[in-house]
């Protein structure tokens, strides 16, 4: 018998931010990899061509999220919109992503959701 779990049951959340663009020290020469929620167009999430610094982490509502995390976008044009994150990133507060954990398998959850890329 299949057991139906709220996804914060199984796994942990965590939503994006973004760093104030009017900061510089926030994202010139940046080397943390931060993501738009138009990067969730892609469906496996490998690459970004934004960057931001490590104050514009710690001082900004946005949170790193690691590889295996599932994205999914909640506002805009991309609303409803999911990706599958293979390498450590930041997203901005339109995406909220699902940490993995022992207790789920991303590829189901992602096929759960409808998104077709497995």
């Amino acid at each position: 018998m299949m057991e139906l779990l709220k996804i914060e049951e199984f796994a942990q959340t965590k939503a994006g931010g973004t760093p104030s663009t009017t900061v510089s020290e926030y994202w010139k020469n940046g080397n943390i990899p931060w993501l738009n929620s138009g990067a969730l167009n892609q469906g496996v999430v490998k690459s970004t061509s934004k960057f931001i610094t490590k104050l514009g982490l710690e001082e900004s509502s946005t949170k790193l999220m690691p590889p295996d995390t599932i994205l999914i976008a909640l506002t805009g044009a991309t609303t409803g919109v999911i990706g599958y994150l293979t390498f450590e990133a930041c997203a901005n507060q339109s995406v909220v992503g699902i940490l993995p954990s022992k207790r789920h398998f991303p590829n189901i959850i992602i096929y759960i959701l409808g998104l077709d890329y497995y």
